[in-house]
């Protein structure tokens, strides 16, 4: 199992801030290539996702929350949450310069499984990856953190600092976080639980799980 790496001729752009009618200015700056990770059983493609996409991440967003974040929340904190997750949001998210990834299955690449987000909030960054019941426990939210992790790196990142949700935290200590503290995170009118966790990156050094995969 692992990554192939596909060349897609994208090339960074030093424009401009992007907009919603731009899709290839928001698609540029995140990565000049598409990755293939490879399963026992199935083949996901990891891709820059664009405003056309705000849809499928919504999608994928709340299918985690419903079928993985329930192990850990109660339904009045499921409800809650979901209902953070609107297209608009990932759209304004985009424009303000959050950089997203998305896996599709490879033989139905309308087939969203999972997506990954890089952003700097407070002069923090941060990387928030969520993947669909269907694409769980098959190295894709790996994939997708990695494919983040690189963006982040090349913006100068020293650290990534993360708020993760109760069903994350063994998925982030396995890539290398590690727990500051728990508390909780704002969400509309509402608080949901979570975990405070922070990754410092060692000069030329990557987690082992994304050496693996490349």
């Amino acid at each position: 199992m692992g990554w192939d790496v596909v060349d897609t001729g994208l090339r960074r752009d030093a424009g401009g801030p992007p907009t919603l009618s731009d899709s290839s200015a928001l698609a540029a700056p995140l990565a000049p290539r598409y990755r293939r990770h490879v399963t026992a059983s199935r083949s996901y493609l990891i891709r820059p996702a664009s405003p056309a996409d705000a849809e499928a991440i919504t999608a994928v967003h709340v299918d985690s929350i419903t079928n993985l974040g329930a192990r850990e929340y109660p339904p009045d904190q499921i409800a809650l949450w979901q209902r953070h997750c609107a297209p608009q949001r990932y759209l304004d998210n985009m424009v303000r310069g959050e950089r997203f990834f998305l896996a599709v299955t490879a033989d139905a690449l309308a087939d969203p499984v999972g997506f990954s987000a890089y952003r700097v909030e407070g002069g923090r960054h941060r990387i928030a990856t969520h993947v669909a019941v269907r694409g769980a426990r098959r190295g894709v939210g790996t994939a997708l953190y990695c494919a983040a992790e690189d963006v982040a790196r090349e913006c100068g990142a020293p650290e990534i600092y993360n708020r993760a949700s109760l069903v994350a935290v063994e998925f982030y200590l396995s890539l290398g976080f590690v727990e500051l503290g728990r508390g909780s995170h704002r969400v509309l009118d509402g608080e949901l639980p979570c975990v405070f966790m922070r990754k410092t990156f060692i000069s030329g050094s990557q987690p082992r799980a994304c050496r693996t995969q490349r």
